[in-house]
């Protein structure tokens, strides 16, 4: 009777944390009503000393109504590039962004904007000659919405890929979807999303990341969102990168959450997914870390920290954690349910009392027992 009853029960979270799923997914849609094709631009029709002064003087003449932005194949070097609203930027095979050197800002700023697509560019990071801490590849400050980058590649970049501004506001940044690119050979994060979180409100929301490949990534090789509202991360792909300080997928203060189906293989990190807490910055809402793989991780598979900051209920399902040289899963103290997952050994299940772990493999030969940790409180 007693396992009837919690098979019961664990249908029903199921079922709730697949209801939850298809709700966030469709929250995050986004209907992007500008008319890019009102007016097509070519900057080589405008004046300028250089191709990014050419192209600097295109994006000025962006009517309200919308355009879109053929970038011809040649390289555009230069930094500090305000985008308009309402604009559709598409690179012909060769379009290359590259930050000059000695840049003090990023090459792309989207500044209280909405309504923009930028595809199918390369980005240069040009590591080798910038050196400011400022000088990423493109910024998304506050107030910006409806932003979407997809089909581009990131390489060479020193610092952060693709960012937000994190400052204080009142303002929302929301519906930033960033899918299909490409990062590689570059030693910042690849894409690090962070809000502003206060009085119970966060103003960064509706984060949409998936289907990314990052590789060959250094120093802090990872997908990061922090303090913000409704974020999936799905199917993006991160092998032979390194993030020692931090994790290669990273949570940090968010609400309502989805990591599904990411595969991370032979990268070095904390854990190729933490999610991190605090009491000034608890995790909120629901947490789905489903359908995953991450292998050969020179660090824990999956992590959670600042048990105490801990509000959200946790997921934890149908993984697969293997050849790792840390736990496969650490949830101490954590109310989380750990179901259907497949680890090497007991010993790689590391979990507390406060946990419900049902129907979890072990691909050892030992007998499928939980290792239990019961911290002293």
């Amino acid at each position: 009777m007693r396992n009837e009853v919690a098979i019961c029960i664990l249908f029903f979270l199921t079922t709730t944390s697949i209801v939850f799923a298809i709700g966030l997914r469709k929250n995050l849609k986004v209907i992007y009503s500008s008319n890019y094709y009102a007016k097509i631009i070519n900057p080589d029709d405008y004046p300028g000393a250089n191709e990014f002064e050419k192209l600097k003087n295109a994006l000025i003449d962006v009517p309200p109504a919308g355009a879109t932005i053929i970038v011809p194949p040649k390289v555009y070097e230069g930094s500090n590039l305000e985008i308009p609203s309402n604009v559709q930027i598409i690179g012909i095979s060769g379009a290359t962004f590259r930050l000059s050197n000695n840049a003090t800002n990023p090459f792309i700023i989207i500044r209280t904007k909405n309504n923009i697509m930028i595809e199918n560019i390369l980005f240069d990071g040009n590591k080798e000659n910038v050196f400011n801490l400022n000088s990423l590849l493109i910024l998304i400050d506050h107030g910006s919405s409806n932003i979407l980058i997809f089909n581009n590649t990131f390489t060479n970049f020193r610092n952060m890929a693709i960012a937000t501004n994190y400052s204080k506001t009142n303002q929302d940044t929301n519906f930033i979807k960033i899918y299909n690119n490409n990062f590689y050979n570059g030693d910042g994060a690849a894409i690090l999303l962070r809000g502003y979180y206060e009085n119970e409100t966060f103003f960064l929301k509706f984060i949409d990341v998936y289907q990314n490949i990052l590789n060959n990534l250094s120093t802090n090789g990872k997908i990061g969102v922090a303090f913000a509202s409704e974020v999936n991360i799905s199917e993006n792909l991160i092998s032979f990168s390194e993030s020692p300080l931090s994790g290669n997928i990273v949570i940090r203060g968010c609400e309502n959450t989805l990591v599904v189906k990411n595969t991370i293989v032979y990268s070095k990190a904390i854990a190729g997914i933490l999610i991190e807490t605090s009491l000034l910055f608890p995790n909120k809402g629901v947490f789905i870390i489903e359908d995953n793989q991450v292998l050969n991780e020179i660090g824990r598979g999956f992590f959670i920290t600042g048990n105490d900051g801990v509000e959200a209920t946790i997921f934890l399902r149908k993984n697969l954690f293997r050849k790792n040289s840390g736990p496969d899963i650490e949830a101490i103290d954590v109310k989380a349910y750990v179901i259907g997952n497949i680890v090497d050994t007991p010993n790689d299940l590391l979990i507390s009392s406060w946990t419900v772990a049902y129907n979890n493999h072990f691909t050892s030969a030992e007998s499928a027992r939980l290792f239990i940790f019961s911290r002293a409180r």
